[in-house]
């Protein structure tokens, strides 16, 4: 069983979506099945959300109270079969659905941390998704693979897409200017939606061991999501990523490098720019050191090292700000 409750409060002059009281519980079971080749999976789960919102006024716009419930139930199942006693094949099917939040429900004002002025939809229903995976498994003794193929239909998947509007805080310094939402100054205004949509890609891992101590991993992935309607791309999805990881690892003092690459997404969703493909490198290195009976463990990890400039096509601030450059972090823990 599962169950949560929130008693959401927004104060200060950068509030944009009003209080909310939120009630979740939800109930779910998992089984799984062994017979001699095949490993049977089995999900299912009942969940129930209520949003009590009280009245508000947000941007000097009057909001009534409102009591949003969404409930339903999910449910997947699941097959392993080993082909033999390296290899097997994978599938799933499930059904999921996910509650919209207050955000996408009741936003009315400037998101300081998007720059835009983001409006909510009070009469979003819930995302209902169906999906299926299928892929390949090989496990050998120094090298493992896994490939993965995924399809997923959802019905009423929730967005937010451009009005084609602006809305400006203050006037500008002579005095002057339009205060309000207008056509062509201030910050974009975007609106919460929903519509059926499609996703599908692929995604495979290999990891190689040259030696106990060597170890080599590739990973890749690629998703495409559109509109059912129009075919029209959805926004903030991730471009084909590739990395390659290098490691040395032993009891007592590890290291390694990862490169990771992304191809240019030019399959904007409305109101996107492309984005230009990167290359980035990340170093870690750690060491366990042993105090009598206590352990001391050290991690430096450089994120970006060569504190290459790029644009992540998932940031939501990507048409101001790129990535971070170059970020050390030193963690030191005692374990005892």
């Amino acid at each position: 069983f599962w169950g949560l409750i929130q008693n959401y409060t927004v104060v200060g002059e950068e509030a944009f979506t009003p209080n909310v009281d939120y009630y979740g519980i939800a109930g779910y079971l998992f089984e799984q099945y062994k017979l001699e080749k095949i490993n049977l999976q089995f999900g299912l789960r009942y969940e129930l959300n209520i949003l009590d919102i009280p009245p508000a006024v947000i941007s000097e716009k009057s909001f009534s109270s409102i009591k949003k419930t969404f409930n339903s139930i999910s449910g997947s199942i699941g097959a392993v079969f080993k082909l033999t006693d390296d290899i097997s094949i994978f599938s799933n099917i499930a059904n999921a659905f996910r509650a919209p939040t207050v955000e996408e429900l009741s936003s009315y004002a400037v998101h300081e941390a998007t720059a835009t002025f983001d409006i909510g939809q009070i009469n979003l229903g819930k995302e209902n998704n169906i999906g299926f995976d299928a892929g390949l498994r090989v496990r050998k003794d120094r090298h493992w693979v896994e490939l993965t193929g995924f399809y997923d239909h959802i019905a009423g998947y929730i967005y937010k897409s451009p009005a084609d509007q602006y809305y400006s805080e203050e006037q500008n310094s002579a005095g002057t200017g339009i205060i309000g939402f207008n056509d062509t100054t201030g910050f974009p205004v975007y609106k919460y939606g929903q519509k059926d949509a499609v996703q599908y890609g692929m995604e495979a891992k290999a990891v190689y061991e040259f030696s106990p101590y060597l170890i080599t991993t590739v990973i890749f992935d690629y998703t495409r999501g559109f509109l059912t309607d129009n075919r029209g791309n959805l926004p903030f999805m991730p471009p084909f990523r590739f990395s390659l990881e290098q490691r040395y690892a032993t009891d007592y003092f590890w290291a390694g490098i990862i490169w990771k690459l992304a191809a240019e997404q030019k399959l904007t969703g409305d109101g996107e720019e492309p984005t230009k493909g990167y290359g980035v490198i990340d170093f870690y290195a750690g060491v366990k050191i042993f105090t009598g009976n206590f352990i001391n463990l050290i991690n430096l990890r450089i994120e970006n090292l060569l504190d290459q400039p790029y644009k992540d096509h998932l940031s939501a601030i990507k048409d101001f700000a790129g990535m971070p450059g170059r970020n050390f972090q030193l963690n030191y823990k005692f374990l005892f």
